[in-house]
């Protein structure tokens, strides 16, 4: 039975209030007595700060922003996030839910960042100022901002009673709203395979997590929750809240989805389904004396200070270096906002670790306070919650309990690379910054991968515009020019265009046009917004420079598969590709990918093996299958390092892997089909007690040897392990381990099981394994 958000909110949030291990977080409490608040939640403080997996003063330095503390307290050094704007907030809010609101902030919204102002009034006071503040807001009934119809976006008339409440509920669990809030627990999601790295994690106890510094990585990650949406919006504000959020909300903590206002329509009707169709926000008989006393209040309690509600912000703190840090313990209550039961100023329910990072952060700016490029980048993407979905420098990423949300389109299994936000290490020396503007402004022409059913949200907010310069900065960007990288590249660009065909094709379009079903990144757009020094090192050693990545190598150690264009010349080739992509334009796709449509697509080793990088069964995303003249053949998983699958007879049909559009698994020709090994085969033993210990390995490629038999490339710590697998009698397989293994790694003993067996690989000999069946 699926689960009403809103309601699912309450319940997520009262699991947060009792403690009860849901999402990982457990709200503390301040209370005074009669009055109970429970701690703000922050997304990055509390997947990150909480555990001390970020410096302390960074970890308050993102309360103090997101608290909107110097809204009060001014300070050059930190800038309030500020709440949303209450124009027109008597349209798109309920009076009964604002009242409430008011009245309780955290307790009808678990985990807000909204402080209770009103904490330390007596009763009758309390409620004077409440109905006084509701009636003023109530007031402002601006008109909600018109939509204009495209033929993109097409606008029905009464649009926001037109949604569709399964469509909402798929739109919600696909576009990316679960990165940051909760998923409805009965909604069905693909089972995918954990990756090694999510595997291994399961494997672990906490104590083993925390030596390998993995902790992080095995929580749960923290969900905002909703709240009672059906008894704050009505379908008509909540669709224009989902629609354009930034026109509520400027700090864009809560970004656009590029959702088209059916899409807005169809998820507010999913999460107000309880809602009578008729709804509205209850308006008050307006008294005016009330409205004026609210005005007054609105202006006396602070609230103009993070709200635009056309009153000029009268109250002021002291600043935020003035702050006192240590209040006074033989006081009972404390005007400081960091005492453990503060009076006559707003309540924010804080616990003693949130306290502890903000007292860190006030200390530190008096001899810290200009932050360096990298924390700029640290901070802005901590308080926009950008690592809900990239990882950068070891931080964030989807956790891994969302990770199923996060699909392709039709369900094509691509491993995580292809279907979740790409890392962001590095990117600011891969990215020009006019590229990363477009990005974050929402330029629909840099969208590059449309199989992702996840969407890059849309941030105009100025903090993170100005990301697109300070990642250059943190990353130490190379700027050299294209003919300072290349050289003179004017007479390449055709041979570049032959050197796409051999195998960038296979996985890339190019303006617009591919083989069917390649899903890879497009690959025109190159040039507009990758630095050319970062596609040299890139292509040069794709796994050096992005971990875990599904792009092979073409130049091994540097050295060109290709010996027969250019001499062979390595980075000249790369020089060519580059050329070709600045003017492929005007010299139009490969050659290749219409020639490849009339084919014959079995694939028939006859002079020489065969290699084609697909998806198999028994073999997963990252298959390299090898076929032989002789009739013998077999897959590796690449990612898990498993010699997983040989057949004999016939090999291949590369149809499906490079004609149709979203790549289903290929099945071998041939018969039979042996699994080989199930799972990995590689340890380390220890030479004191014996004890094995399985060890993963980084694939590092291929090389091909005189004969175009692939070289399997792996890597443990210093270690390269060379893997040659070729037929053998009555069409077997017999595989030739070698080891190059420096003089500081001597120590280690690295041995693999094969057949119940153990057999120890060192550098003085090559093991040899056979394969029967």
């Amino acid at each position: 039975m699926k689960t009403n958000l809103a309601l699912s909110g309450i319940c997520f949030a009262y699991m947060f209030l009792t403690g009860l291990p849901d999402d990982g977080i457990v709200f503390a409490e301040a209370t005074d007595g009669s009055q109970s608040i429970s701690a703000p939640l922050v997304s990055a403080f509390d997947r990150f700060g909480r555990h001390h997996e970020i410096d302390e003063a960074i970890a308050g330095s993102i309360l103090l922003s997101e608290l909107s503390c110097t809204a009060c307290h001014p300070s050059t050094a930190v800038i309030a996030k500020g709440g949303p704007e209450l124009k027109g907030v008597g349209r798109r809010v309920s009076s009964k839910w604002l009242h409430d609101y008011l009245a309780a902030p955290s307790s009808i919204k678990p985990g807000t960042t909204m402080p209770d102002v009103l904490s330390d009034l007596p009763i009758d006071r309390r409620t004077e100022v409440i109905d006084g503040l509701v009636a003023f807001l109530s007031t402002m009934q601006s008109d909600f901002p018109e939509i204009k119809a495209t033929g993109a976006n097409p606008v029905e008339f009464q649009y926001w009673t037109k949604g569709d409440a399964a469509r909402g509920e798929r739109l919600y669990h696909e576009v990316g709203c679960v990165a940051c809030h909760a998923p409805d627990p009965d909604y069905e999601v693909a089972e995918l395979p954990p990756s090694p790295i999510d595997a291994l994690l399961d494997e672990l106890d906490p104590e083993e997590l925390a030596e390998m510094g993995l902790a992080g990585a095995a929580r749960r990650v923290e969900s905002v929750p909703h709240g009672d949406l059906s008894a704050k919006y009505s379908r008509r504000s909540l669709t224009h809240f989902l629609y354009d959020p930034a026109d509520v909300r400027p700090s864009s903590r809560m970004p656009a989805l590029k959702l088209s206002v059916n899409e807005a329509a169809d998820i507010a009707e999913y999460l107000l389904e309880s809602l009578a169709k008729d709804d509205h926000p209850t308006e008050m008989v307006r008294d005016e004396s009330l409205v004026q006393q609210g005005r007054r209040h609105f202006a006396e309690f602070g609230c103009a200070n993070c709200h635009d509600a056309g009153i000029q912000a009268s109250l002021q703190s002291e600043p935020l270096a003035q702050c006192e840090l240590e209040p006074n313990a033989l006081e009972q209550t404390s005007r400081s906002c960091l005492a453990d039961q503060p009076a006559d100023v707003p309540r924010y329910g804080l616990d003693q670790a949130q306290r502890q990072a903000i007292r860190s952060t006030i200390e530190s700016l008096a001899t810290n306070p200009v932050a360096s490029a990298k924390d700029h980048v640290l901070l802005t993407m901590m308080r926009m919650n950008c690592y809900a979905c990239h990882q950068r420098d070891e931080f964030g990423g989807v956790g891994r309990f969302r990770k199923n949300y996060f699909e392709t389109v039709s369900g094509a299994d691509l491993g995580d690379e292809g279907r979740l936000p790409p890392p962001l290490t590095g990117v600011g020396e891969k990215l020009q910054s006019k590229w990363l503007s477009r990005l974050f402004r929402g330029d629909r022409k840099t969208t590059l991968r449309d199989h992702m059913t996840i969407r890059m949200p849309v941030y105009p907010h100025a903090d993170v515009l100005k990301l697109a310069d300070q990642f250059g900065d943190a990353d130490q960007v190379n700027e050299t020019s294209e003919n300072n990288v290349f050289g003179d590249i004017k007479s390449l660009a055709p041979t570049g265009k032959q050197l796409m065909e051999i195998g960038c094709i296979q996985c890339h379009e190019f303006n617009g046009q591919a083989l069917p079903g390649v899903i890879g990144v497009e690959l025109s757009s190159v040039p507009d917004r990758i630095h050319p020094a970062w596609f040299q090192r890139f292509l040069t050693n794709p796994g050096e420079v992005k971990a875990r990545t599904r792009m092979p190598t073409f130049f091994p150690d540097g050295k060109s598969q290709t010996p027969q264009i250019l001499g062979g010349d390595a980075d000249r080739q790369i020089a060519a590709m580059w050329a070709y992509l600045v003017q492929s334009n005007r010299l139009g796709p490969p050659d290749k990918i219409a020639l490849e449509r009339a084919k014959d697509y079995e694939l028939k080793p006859a002079e020489h093996p065969l290699i084609l990088r697909t998806f198999m069964n028994d073999v997963g995303t990252h298959a390299i299958a090898v076929g032989f003249p002789e009739g013998v053949h077999f897959a590796i998983d690449s990612q898990n390092i498993r010699l997983a699958i040989g057949w004999r007879e016939s090999f291949l049909d590369a149809r499906s892997t490079w004609f149709e559009r979203f790549t289903p698994p290929v099945d071998p020709l041939g018969k039979p089909v042996q699994i080989l090994d199930s799972e990995n085969i590689f340890f380390e033993r220890d030479a004191t007690t014996g004890q094995t210990t399985p060890i993963a390995l980084r694939f590092l490629g291929y090389r091909l040897d005189v004969n175009r038999v692939p070289i399997f490339r792996y890597q443990y710590f210093n270690i390269v392990i060379e893997d040659r697998i070729v037929p053998y009698q009555d069409k077997n397989l017999i595989r030739t381990l070698s080891l190059v293994v420096p003089d500081e790694s001597k120590s280690k003993l690295l041995w693999i099981r094969h057949d119940g067996e153990w057999f120890p690989l060192t550098d003085s000999e090559d093991l040899k394994v056979t394969y029967r069946w």
